[in-house]
């Protein structure tokens, strides 16, 4: 399971757990690591945007490649958490990336803001 340190609002908040996954306490999304694992959806607006309604509206997101495969998110983030009310914290982290631009330096610094909500009730 990945952890990151996150900085919300000047207080350092250590191993904060935002990937998701069997972890229902945090839930993250994050394009550039959805492209990394070579999401099915990534590199189409169109099929971001259908898998997006999926995962809020509820049903099914068929893999654009036509393999019979799909991702169920059953009745959907919207029905299954309405009425509920979230705290919502803006944050951000710092990585280090491949530079590309650079012969001298293998790293370079980078930063990532990341909105975390919380449900209360």
């Amino acid at each position: 399971m990945k952890q990151k340190q996150i900085q919300i609002h000047g207080v350092l908040v250590s191993q904060i757990n935002i990937i998701g996954g069997l972890d229902t306490k945090v839930c993250s999304f994050d394009v550039d690591e959805e492209g990394r694992r070579a999401e099915p959806w990534i590199g189409s607006a169109y099929y971001c945007k259908q898998n997006l309604d999926a995962f809020l509206k509820g049903g099914k997101f068929n893999f654009p490649s036509g393999n019979g495969q799909f991702y169920d998110y059953g009745e959907g983030f919207a029905k299954k958490y309405a009425g509920k009310l979230f705290y919502e914290n803006l944050g951000e982290y710092e990585y280090k990336v491949e530079n590309e631009e650079s012969s001298t330096s293998a790293l370079k610094n980078e930063k990532k803001r990341v909105i975390i909500y919380t449900l209360t009730n």
